[in-house]
């Protein structure tokens, strides 16, 4: 099992500088497999070569392809699977960089209150696969100042603009397209860490009252709805895809009792947790 975290240090006069990106690449044997409990920045995958399969809470099992993109927002959890050998490139980020106004996520919110949201990818297109080729053997040759990774996702950005269109790109970024980037990032990276709204507006040191209107505003949905559908994303996503026990993910999701869990799976499932799990083991 690993993990996204970088371990490697590097003696460079910016390695320690702060960067608001990062690039990594990823030779995987089949069978590897990589966990996160909670997503600390928004990831996109590059599938270079092979096969792996994801785990999201916005997803179970989804199937990534040769020369396919995934994004990965932050927040979520997140199992890998590698089905097959494979080779990929992970861009971690906080933000997306403000390129010019052609390529602004802010741009895209009119369109994602047309999109019934699912989960998809997008297939390499255009020069994807140079600039790809390119950053592999900056990788590889470990050309690794901030600088560098900075100016990667600038251009990532102009190609996604150059190459999709405005439509493809709402679908696909719809988990962290909002017209107000910092309170989305605010929500999304602090989401997991409170029980209540209330805890939530606390933690954003505004009123409940206020913190509710602008969450309305910005999510098109009262925050105790939204914060439910992720209690029950992320609950779901424990009982297929990881190995704890049912006690475990009562505690984790502070449920009083095992039992409260039972019921809970079987108002929003329609089925107990142990059903659930043989079913999803079934499939795979």
């Amino acid at each position: 099992m690993g993990n996204f975290k970088e371990t490697e240090q590097i003696d460079c006069h910016y390695y320690n500088t702060p960067s608001p990106c990062k690039f990594r690449s990823f030779e995987l044997k089949s069978g590897t497999r990589f966990t996160e409990t909670r997503n600390e920045f928004t990831r996109i995958i590059f599938l270079l070569t092979g096969e792996i399969t994801i785990d999201c809470d916005a997803c179970y099992n989804h199937t990534l392809k040769q020369q396919e993109i995934a994004l990965l927002p932050i927040g979520c959890r997140i199992a890998i699977n590698a089905e097959q050998e494979s080779s990929l490139i992970v861009c971690s980020f906080l933000k997306m960089p403000q390129v010019c106004n052609r390529v602004q996520l802010s741009n895209l919110t009119r369109l994602k209150k047309s999109i019934i949201y699912h989960y998809n990818t997008l297939p390499f297109r255009g020069e994807m696969p140079d600039y790809l080729s390119l950053l592999k053997l900056y990788l590889n040759s470990k050309v690794d100042c901030p600088r560098i990774h900075e100016g990667k996702l600038e251009e990532l950005g102009i190609l996604f603009r150059t190459y999709y269109s405005k439509e493809e790109l709402a679908t696909f970024l719809y988990p962290i397209i909002n017209e107000n980037e910092e309170f989305n990032q605010f929500v999304l990276t602090n989401y997991r860490t409170v029980s209540t709204v209330e805890e939530l507006a606390e933690k954003a040191n505004i009123s409940l009252s206020s913190f509710n209107r602008k969450f309305r505003r910005y999510f098109s949905e009262s925050a105790f709805r939204w914060m439910q559908k992720k209690r029950a994303e992320g609950i779901l996503h424990d009982i297929k895809t990881t190995n704890k026990s049912f006690q475990e993910i009562s505690l984790d999701w502070r449920f009083s009792s095992q039992s409260h869990l039972t019921k809970f799976c079987k108002l929003q499932y329609g089925l107990p947790p142990r059903e659930i799990r043989k079913k999803s083991q079934m499939k795979t």
